[in-house]
């Protein structure tokens, strides 16, 4: 807009030097044209007469000629007016197409959300993300226990298999060998009683390993199932996270496209202003031309 006004001030500037060379060369010649009229008073009157309308003629000339610069000035105007206005509204179009491709994706982003905004959406990816932690951790922990369960019931088989055999051995033998004294029918009943308390207590031990073992293991897969579950919501909540965001910049384009929609209306309907006063003024080149023609 400024670089237009700049030219057309630049034109002005050069036709009004035009004007006052052509003035002053007027003014210069007019001298001797009135000699000539002086002289041709003095020839004869007609000749006189044909004198001064010549001189009419010639001033008429000069100032239709400067109307048509104006109007040359006046077209050229225009046509850069014509060309901007289509300009505008080739952006116009382009926004348009923009905000409307933009509400279309809009609609299609909304279908189908779990949370209602992005604030919500991180604020329940924080929970999930705190749950699996946890849930690994519970895991983790459980493993531990296992292991530690795995050995107690090693242990207790081992102590089983130990005192069950030297049950079984004690009668067979003439010597005790931890003693080193014979071996009485009183001495092999108090080992058979001490192993089977020992078996007793080492089997209460293993079946409370086992029960442990088996809650353990329903408890971890429960445990990995829920992360499986809060993995996979995780996941689809970090989706729905970049369709909230692309919502809210789609919101804020289309927003910006509004205003610059508005902005480029009132821009085009005050080209258009200008334009229909300019093609008003044009209107008035027909009669110039033809003023222009009869004198020449």
């Amino acid at each position: 807009e400024i670089e237009g006004l700049r030219v057309r001030k630049e034109n002005y500037e050069n036709r009004k030097s035009e004007i006052e060379r052509r003035i002053e060369e007027l003014q210069k010649g007019l001298p001797e044209i009135e000699k000539e009229i002086s002289e041709l008073r003095n020839e004869s009157p007609k000749i006189a007469k044909k004198a001064e309308e010549l001189k009419k003629k010639k001033l008429e000339q000069t100032l239709i000629e400067e109307e048509r610069r104006k109007i040359v000035t006046l077209r050229t105007e225009l046509n850069n007016l014509r060309e901007r206005i289509r300009d505008k509204e080739r952006q116009l179009a382009r926004v348009v197409a923009e905000s409307e491709s933009d509400m279309k994706n809009l609609e299609e982003y909304s279908i189908n959300l779990k949370y209602r905004d992005e604030k919500d959406c991180l604020s329940s990816l924080e929970v999930l993300k705190k749950n699996v932690n946890e849930l690994r951790t519970k895991v983790n922990d459980l493993n531990k226990k296992e292991l530690e369960h795995e050995r107690l019931k090693s242990v207790a088989e081992s102590e089983i298999e130990k005192a069950s055999k030297i049950r079984s051995q004690v009668s067979k033998l003439d010597m005790c060998p931890l003693c080193q004294s014979k071996i009485t029918d009183e001495h092999i009943s108090h080992v058979v009683k001490d192993s089977n308390e020992k078996i007793n207590v080492a089997k209460d031990g293993l079946d409370k390993s086992e029960k442990e073992l088996d809650g353990i293991k329903t408890e971890r897969k429960r445990a990995i199932e829920s992360v499986k579950e809060l993995e996979e919501g995780r996941s689809k909540a970090e989706m729905e996270l970049v369709r909230h965001r692309t919502i809210q910049e789609k919101k804020e384009r289309i927003k910006r496209n509004v205003e610059d929609e508005k902005s480029l209306k009132i821009e085009i309907n005050s080209l258009e202003e200008k334009r229909k006063s300019l093609e008003m003024k044009s209107l008035d080149v027909g009669k110039i031309e033809e003023r222009y023609d009869a004198i020449r």
